[in-house]
């Protein structure tokens, strides 16, 4: 990943979707288009869990970010808390709201009903507010460094800003 973005689909979920030959763009499989822009596709966000990356792509701009991020579980979870989900990001909170050290700097909401959310942050981190605070398992929720958490959620509020009533689709994965 460290090249860029994968644009390429059968390779990360080969169970969902087969394409021998290998050229089957993700947004056209994980992007469907939005309900009152008919034909536009919408960003999304991926979590490979096995290869410990966090992707947004807005295929609109072709603007992306990939960055480190970890779905390591707390000993203490309740059973499946570390399995994949799809979903819909909704939004995101900023420590200017005071959230707690174990969300870091912000936390961006997904439609998961047991709520695994992204986040930075860990409570037991020396210091769970810095642009790097180090990493921690959580209770089911993906963990990735603060500063790459908190310009994810600069991206998916100026994206919803723009685009109200339309959804980023969240993808949480594993690859093997």
């Amino acid at each position: 990943m460290k090249g860029g973005i994968n644009l390429y689909t059968y390779p990360l979920v080969p169970i969902r979707y087969t394409d021998p030959l290998g050229l089957e763009r993700v947004i056209s499989v994980y992007g469907p288009p939005a309900p009152d822009r008919a034909g536009a596709e919408t960003p999304l966000v991926l979590t490979d869990m096995t290869g410990g990356v966090t992707i947004y792509y807005d295929p609109e701009t072709g603007d992306s970010m990939t960055f480190d991020s970890s779905n390591r579980i707390d000993r203490r979870s309740q059973r499946g808390a570390g399995d994949p989900y799809t979903g819909e990001v909704v939004g995101c909170e900023t420590n200017e709201s005071g959230i707690s050290a174990a969300y870091g700097t912000t936390k961006i909401y997904t439609t998961d009903t047991r709520a695994r959310w992204l986040h930075g942050g860990g409570s037991s981190l020396r210091d769970p507010y810095a642009p790097r605070q180090g990493w921690k398992p959580t209770m089911g929720c993906t963990r990735a460094q603060n500063e790459d958490v908190d310009e994810l959620c600069k991206k998916v509020t100026s994206w919803m800003y723009s685009h109200p009533g339309e959804r980023i689709r969240y993808e949480r994965f594993k690859t093997r």
